[in-house]
């Protein structure tokens, strides 16, 4: 029964040992400060002395935790390229925005000048209406004229004849 104690305690106290590496990691990651945190475990395992019990399975789980943390490294520079990868898309979204709003200015510049156009249209048009109308008087006027002219040439005929 001790030893069925003592084996419990054991592994007890290497699952709090790797629930704590597990909060500890975790923190790491929101700090980004991964090494710190292996450096910080790591002087915690060396300044804790196990139990001589312990001390034959802490030697068996060394490599299943470099093993653990090679993996984590591995994550780790993972991490880094997937934000190095989104550090260039946000990039690039930056530049294509700023791009978009180049032209939407030009485009509203543009607009400004259609508008511009269209009222120097408007203003041309009403002269050239003006114009027509004008010209239409102007018209009937010399129809007129010419009708008078051709009555006055008629009656200069029939006044040529009775003389």
């Amino acid at each position: 029964m001790n030893s069925e104690f003592l084996s419990r305690a054991i592994i007890f106290g290497e699952v709090i040992t790797a629930v704590s590496f597990f909060f500890v990691l975790t923190k790491a990651f929101k700090r980004d400060d991964l090494k710190q945190a292996e450096e910080e475990l790591l002087e915690e395992e060396t300044t804790e002395e196990p139990p001589e019990n312990e001390t034959a399975s802490i030697t068996q789980e060394e490599p299943e935790f470099k093993k653990t943390l090679d993996a984590l490294r591995a994550k780790d520079e993972e991490f880094d390229k997937f934000r190095a990868h989104t550090q260039a898309i946000e990039t690039a979204l930056k530049r294509k925005t700023d791009d978009l709003q180049s032209k939407d200015q030009e485009l509203e510049k543009l607009r400004q000048e259609v508008k511009a156009i269209e009222s120097q249209l408007k203003d041309k048009n009403s002269s050239l209406i003006a114009l027509e109308k004008d010209n239409k008087e102007l018209s009937a006027q010399l129809k007129d004229a010419h009708a008078k002219k051709l009555g006055a040439a008629e009656i200069e005929k029939e006044i040529n004849v009775l003389r």
